[in-house]
This record gives structure tokens, sequence and C-alpha cells, in this order.
């Protein structure tokens, strides 16, 4: 009935997500623990899933089995290539509920989201400036704080 009526009645305690499932919730729950036994033998990346590395897996291969029909780029994932074909639709599926706003990727409104809320989560640690994105500060502390590190 769930997948039915859009309900997602099992909630993680942890960060919140909801889903329709409880055996989904279980899954996800792992994803909150440090616990990661699954290990790249290229890279020694580690997940805590054995799926996840499959697929992180095929990022080491030359071979990109999804293939754009309009422009011929490819992607090692399937998801990777169902966000790209966004950029030729114009389809932004993913709209601000405080605002106009709508956007081609969940990442781009995650950050937009500031704006409403001023949240600056990343704060540097030599200065004690703060930013809205990872990358930023990453930016902020190779130019500014280069000696610093």
């Amino acid at each position: 009935m769930p997948s039915h009526t859009g309900t997602r009645p099992f909630v993680c305690g942890v960060c919140g997500k909801g889903f329709r499932l409880s055996s989904t919730l279980c899954r996800h729950k792992i994803i909150h623990t440090t616990d990661r036994p699954h290990k790249c033998h290229i890279c020694n990346k580690a997940f805590n899933r054995s799926s996840t590395l499959k697929t992180h897996i095929r990022t080491h291969s030359e071979v990109k089995e999804y293939i754009c029909e309009v422009c011929g780029k490819g992607f090692h994932q399937k998801g990777n290539l169902r966000n790209h074909s966004l950029i030729h639709t114009g389809e932004k599926p993913y709209k601000c509920a405080l605002c106009e706003k709508a956007f081609n990727k969940l990442s781009n409104l995650k950050f937009h989201m500031h704006v409403h809320t001023d949240n600056s989560p990343y704060r540097c640690k030599y200065c004690k400036v703060s930013f809205s994105r990872r990358c930023d500060l990453k930016s902020h502390i190779a130019n500014v704080h280069e000696n610093q590190n």
C-alpha cells in the first residue's frame, strides 16, 4: 500500500529520511555506521555495501555502458545518465518549497536552501569563516591558508 499512496511511514532515527518499506529503512541505516568492510582492490576506497563497491569499481574501467542518445556522452552508472539527460530536456524536477526556483539536480536544490536558512556548515579551522559548500571551504583553505596545512 505505501507504494500506491506515497506515504513513507518508516523513518530513520538518525537523519529523518522516510521510507515506504521497513526493509529499505534497514538497508539505509548502514550508511550511518563507520563499518566499511568492502574495499576496492584498485584504490582502497571502502564502502559499507558490496553493491556500492561493485558500482564504484566500474569507475576504474574505460567502458561506459550508459550512453546518452542525444550527445553520445558515456557514463558508468545509469543514474548519472538519467541526471545528465535533464540537461537536454530542460526538465527541473527539484522545486524549492519556499520560492519559485527549480533545479535539475537535487544537490543544487540543497545548496540553494542555504539562501533561505542562512546555513553555512563548513567552517574554516584557521580563521572561522563559514561556507555553505565543502568545495568552497577547500578552495578557501588552499588559497588563503596554503602554508598552514
